[in-house]
């Protein structure tokens, strides 16, 4: 039974075989504009890790106070980036979509949106939903 339990462990079978994401890692928010201005944190809003085609964000209000998490999937085509919430501190997002572009240039990840909001059933719906398309975000990857 353990030499079944360690081949099944050590098989690389699905495991590598998917071309890894640029993006994949931490990130730390460093730099969040909203409606062309610069909003200043009392600490950073955000940190977002993506592993294995999830996500996963912690963010904060400007205050410094909790504001959300959430988890799920995500796709990269091109230049876009699509993250759909499967977890969600708030249970009204659970199961939506937004669509952000995306540049990353060395350790730094720019995303701009957000360019499409998805409903559960997958229709489309207003981006202003989630705030419009209103948003620069620049994170830096978190390295120990």
């Amino acid at each position: 039974m353990l030499s079944t339990c360690l081949a099944c462990s050590t098989s690389k079978e699905g495991i590598g075989n998917k071309k890894k994401s640029p993006i994949e890692g931490n990130w730390l928010l460093v730099e969040n504009v909203v409606n062309g201005k610069l909003v200043v944190p009392v600490k950073s809003p955000q940190f977002k890790t993506f592993l294995d085609g999830y996500f996963n964000i912690f963010m904060y209000n400007p205050d410094g106070s909790f504001h959300g998490a959430g988890a799920g999937p995500y796709d990269i085509d091109g230049n876009k980036y699509r993250e759909t919430f499967e977890f969600e501190s708030n249970p009204t997002w659970i199961g939506y979509s937004d669509e952000q572009e995306w540049e990353l240039k060395g350790d730094t990840l720019v995303t701009k949106g957000f360019k499409k909001v998805f409903d559960r059933q997958g229709k489309l719906t207003p981006a202003e939903t989630w705030g419009g398309d209103s948003f620069v975000e620049k994170r830096v990857r978190v390295k120990r």
